[in-house]
């Protein structure tokens, strides 16, 4: 059992930080919660866990928001024209994830 404050859980902090992202209109405060978000991930989720079905239950989730926030984090900087500050974002996620497609592509 974990006894703690949600803001001294860094996933409750994480979820809080990307919700208030998605909620507002102002690219610049938008980036600004984007980039907080992520700078709370330290590796894998529960990574000392026992049960690999817990891990596995607790991180997919986990990881896929972390995915999500990162593309909208790269989407607000082309939106802002920060391309190399995309492209800077963008490649140490492509190197450990090459092939995520979560969007529809068009013909």
């Amino acid at each position: 059992m974990l006894r703690a404050q949600p803001d001294q859980v860094d996933a409750l902090r994480f979820r809080d930080l990307t919700a208030r992202a998605a909620g507002t209109v102002d690219f610049e405060r938008r980036r600004d919660l984007c980039t907080r978000a992520p700078a709370l991930w330290h590796g894998t989720p529960v990574a000392g866990a026992e049960s690999e079905p817990l891990r596995a239950w607790l991180c997919a989730p986990l990881e896929a928001h972390h995915l999500a926030t990162l593309e909208a984090a790269v989407d607000t900087d082309l939106a802002l024209g920060g391309h190399a500050r995309a492209v800077e974002a963008l490649t140490p996620s492509v190197a450990e994830h090459p092939f995520p497609e979560t969007r529809a592509t068009s013909s």
